[in-house]
């Protein structure tokens, strides 16, 4: 099942939420009741938080790219010459069909 996060683009809160989750999730509570199902659950949980973290910080960084000017025209500065010197032009030229003739 695929979930739509949005981007909170503050590292400190995305930090917070996901302490407050993963805490949660290490506690012990009703041990009688663990097994190595309950365990891979808490597993599955915990990296799927820790995925979440990974996202927004991936975030963070690509909006902080996509809107630094120094970045930008360095970028355009890195790229400008690719673009005008080794672009080619692409051609079609028909071809004009000729039947094989069975006379030499």
């Amino acid at each position: 099942m695929a979930k739509n996060i949005s981007a909170t683009l503050d590292l400190n809160k995305s930090v917070k939420s996901f302490h407050s989750q993963v805490t949660k999730l290490l506690e012990f509570t009703n041990i009688t009741e663990w097994n190595g199902e309950k365990l891979r659950e808490r597993e599955e949980e915990i990296r799927e938080q820790a995925m979440i973290l990974a996202g927004q910080c991936i975030a963070i960084l690509l909006y902080n790219l996509s809107t630094s000017p120094k970045i930008l025209k360095y970028s355009v500065s890195q790229t400008q010459g690719w673009r005008k010197l080794n672009t080619q032009k692409i051609v079609y030229t028909p071809v004009e069909f000729v039947p094989a003739s069975t006379t030499f």
